[in-house]
């Protein structure tokens, strides 16, 4: 049955995690000589028994000292070829699929942004996409609570409307207390009260960007994220030849007729 490259990846991982632990089992056999050597020892007495007599020490019969070989070469790199070709089998189907999986990465308008992209490029994109979410999710935005003008200038500084605030400062002034008459002058107190004196007219400058430039720019990104994703599910269904190269190359390697 023909596998989709999305398929064939998650069998891939497994193997690779499988035959990672029998490869790991495979090194400690291989670099252990004691499995491989053994013996067999038999013991001839010096002299013969004779019948009738009590056997001693110069006639007495031992069994035979044995320790097996445990493993041999021909068996461990039977194994090995086993693991290693199926290994290497898997990852030549993933990487021929993945060269021959690509897709378009289109827009909502139909438009395409990107042609024939890779499937691993694709993935990568995607993940660079949403790192520069977060960053573009960090710009600040100009502050509300003033009035900006539309556009921007050539050096990339808005300016408000100007802001008309008033100035005050303490004036002195003569209060009268008693009027004057014929008789007495009138008695003057001098105070001292708070006056508008004067306006200021503040324009306020901003680098940052309005709050829709803001959102249409992570609508924008959030788009091209999506068609990303779409780009990459599309070249992931694509159907992976089944290779088999580990055995040839290892029975090369390992001189096997």
């Amino acid at each position: 049955m023909a596998l989709r490259l999305h398929q064939v990846l998650a069998v891939a991982s497994g193997v690779t995690a499988e035959t990672k632990k029998e490869l790991e089992i495979l090194a400690q056999v291989m670099g252990n000589g004691d499995l491989y050597t053994g013996f067999y020892g038999t013991y001839t007495p010096r002299a013969e028994q004779e019948p009738g007599k009590e056997p001693t020490a110069a006639t007495m019969r031992r069994p035979p000292k044995v320790m097996k070989v445990r493993v041999t070469t021909g068996e461990v790199l039977s194994q090995l070829r086993r693991v290693v070709s199926r290994r290497w089998d898997v990852q030549r189907t993933v990487d021929s699929a993945s060269a021959l999986a690509t897709a378009d990465v289109v827009l909502r308008d139909g438009s395409v942004l990107l042609p024939k992209v890779p499937v691993r490029h694709l993935m990568y994109l995607e993940a660079e996409l949403s790192e520069l979410y977060g960053r573009l999710e960090r710009l600040p935005v100009l502050d509300p609570s003033r009035t900006w003008p539309d556009g921007v200038p050539a050096d990339g500084i808005r300016r408000s409307v100007p802001v008309e605030t008033t100035s005050e400062d303490k004036v002195f002034y003569a209060h009268v207390l008693y009027e004057a008459t014929k008789e007495h002058a009138a008695q003057v107190k001098e105070r001292e009260r708070q006056e508008v004196v004067g306006t200021w007219s503040t324009v306020f400058e901003s680098g940052a960007l309005s709050p829709d430039e803001k959102f249409r720019m992570l609508a924008r990104l959030t788009e091209v994220r999506e068609a990303v994703k779409i780009a990459r599910e599309q070249a992931n269904s694509v159907t992976a030849e089944d290779y088999q190269e580990g055995g040839a190359v290892l029975d090369y390697i390992l001189g096997a007729s």
